[in-house]
C-alpha cells in the first residue's frame, strides 16, 4: 500500500514537472481568460487625464487623446508634437496643457451624449461660471479619447 502511494506520488510529480518544462519552453501554451474588471467610460478617461495632469504629463495627455484632421479622426503620435506651429499644423501639447488648466479651474462639468460614440464635456469656470469650454470625446478602438485642437 505504501509503495503504491509512491508511485503515485513521483508519478505525478515527474508529470507535473514535464508539464511545466513544456509550458516554459513555449510548447504548450495556456491561455488563463481575464476578466475585465473595467470597462473603458468617458469617466474612467477624465480620471486618468487628470491624473496624468496632476503629474504635468501634458505629453502623455496628448498622445492619449485624439485629432480631427480632413474630416476624420485619428490617434496623435508624438511625432505631431515635435512639428512645429504653422497655420495648419495644432500645437498639440499646447492644447493638452489647456486642456489639463481646465480640469484644474473647472467648478463644474456638464456632460452631454451626442451619440453613442461621442460625449461632449463643458468645463465651466468662474465665480458666475461665466466662462467655458467645451471638449468632445469619442469611443475610437475601444477607448474613450478626448480630441484636441477643435
Amino acid at each position: 500500500m505504501h509503495q503504491t502511494k509512491l508511485i503515485y506520488f513521483y508519478a505525478l510529480t515527474i508529470a507535473a514537472l514535464i508539464l511545466f518544462a513544456l509550458i516554459v519552453g513555449g510548447i504548450v501554451e495556456i491561455k488563463v481568460p481575464v476578466p475585465e474588471f473595467t470597462k473603458p467610460s468617458p469617466e474612467l478617461t477624465l480620471t486618468k487625464l487628470k491624473t496624468l495632469c496632476s503629474f504635468e504629463k501634458f505629453e502623455a495627455v496628448a498622445i492619449s487623446s485624439l485629432k480631427f484632421v480632413d474630416g476624420k479622426y485619428s490617434e496623435i503620435a508624438k511625432a505631431d508634437l515635435s512639428v512645429g506651429v504653422s497655420k495648419d499644423r495644432v500645437d498639440y501639447l499646447a492644447e493638452a496643457k489647456t486642456l489639463c488648466n481646465w480640469f484644474d479651474i473647472s467648478r463644474k462639468i456638464d456632460r452631454k451624449q451626442i451619440s453613442e460614440r461621442e460625449r461632449e464635456y463643458r468645463f465651466y469656470a468662474g465665480i458666475l461660471f461665466d466662462s467655458n469650454k467645451a471638449y468632445h470625446i469619442r469611443l475610437e478602438n475601444g477607448h474613450w479619447k478626448f480630441v484636441l485642437g477643435n
